[in-house]
């Protein structure tokens, strides 16, 4: 069988999209308030708390906006959770045929992440795919993180695309609200840590995997 791209150029948010990586990052919070004396937190509450880049993760998982504690929690977490992050963190179902047949269609592919640089090219490589992307934009790879332009623009760059051959998918408010910002198609993705309502403006939504493999190839 043989695919053609509806789109030319895919951008995928990577937590929450490709990869539920939600205990993972659970663990590797919960040893940082450990580390500093705190109780635990449930996992599904730290859920709520992903998608925003690590320094939002620890001001919502500490209580606190004090720079210093924050530079601190990030310190103990980034060799725990960059040694551990694949324990847990699975694909989504399908995700890994989705992206094999993309790459067979001859789509360009890209990750734009909130998620630090280091442990999303771990998590990448992990599972096999690193390869696949013609970009990886981590979340400390630009000055701001998503929704704010600077990182769609280096992922742009770095695939050599114009903005009206790409679709970015992502599960929240960061992805939709960048990638329309920036005049990119949109679609947001139900199985995601956001709420629904955070990615109601997108240009499409999608349910399940095969949805959205419905929409971004056709079988020629």
């Amino acid at each position: 069988m043989s695919y053609r791209p509806v789109f030319p150029v895919v951008f995928f948010d990577l937590d929450g999209t490709l990869v539920d990586s939600s205990m993972d990052i659970a663990v590797s919070v919960n040893h940082v308030r450990l580390e500093l004396g705190m109780d635990r937190l449930s996992e599904s509450l730290i859920q709520t708390y992903i998608g925003d880049g690590v320094e939002k993760l620890f001001n919502r998982a500490l209580g606190s906006e004090d720079p210093e504690l924050i530079k601190k929690a990030i310190h103990i977490w980034r060799p725990q959770y960059e040694n551990s992050c694949m324990v847990h963190t699975e694909f989504y179902p399908e995700i890994f045929a989705l992206l094999t047949d993309l790459t067979s269609s001859g789509a360009k592919l890209a990750i734009l992440t909130n998620k630090p640089q280091r442990p999303t090219e771990i998590i990448l490589d992990g599972f096999g795919i690193l390869h696949m992307f013609s970009a990886v934009v981590g979340g400390d790879a630009t000055p701001t993180r998503k929704p704010k332009p600077e990182m769609f623009n280096r992922a742009i760059d770095l695939a050599g695309a114009k903005a009206e051959e790409i679709i970015h998918i992502g599960d929240s408010h960061n992805d939709v609200k960048g990638a329309r910002d920036r005049g990119l198609k949109t679609c947001g993705v139900t199985w995601g840590y956001g709420a629904h309502d955070e990615i109601k403006e997108a240009d499409y939504i999608v349910n399940t995997t095969g949805q959205l493999h419905k929409l971004l190839i056709r079988e020629i």
